[in-house]
């Protein structure tokens, strides 16, 4: 996404991440330095978020967000100040999120 302080929701992408999948399950490696844009400094996990409940709903002036589905399924609802897209992410997918977007 680079380093633009008016970034917009049209310039969003999806990533999928490489997995591996066989009978002992699914790995998904994510390798910060290569699928990471940024220095990642700190990460969140969230869990067990109640159908139709929201989280997040808010901007960062300057903080780069790397959202990752693990399992389920995340909707991300992202607007800029001209448009408004929505991001359905299933497990071993992925979105930068950079600042200025809500």
């Amino acid at each position: 996404m680079g380093d633009n302080a008016f970034a917009r929701v049209d310039a969003l992408n999806v990533t999928i991440l490489r997995s591996f999948r066989d009978a002992r399950g699914l790995l998904v490696p994510v390798e910060f330095g290569e699928m990471v844009p940024f220095t990642v400094v700190r990460m969140f996990w969230v869990s067990n978020v109640p159908t139709g409940v929201s989280r997040g709903a808010h901007a960062h002036r300057s903080c780069r967000q790397f959202i990752i589905c693990a399992a389920g399924r995340v909707r991300i609802e992202a607007s800029d100040t001209c448009a408004s897209r929505t991001f359905d992410l299933g497990p071993g997918q992925a979105i930068e999120i950079p600042p200025a977007i809500f």
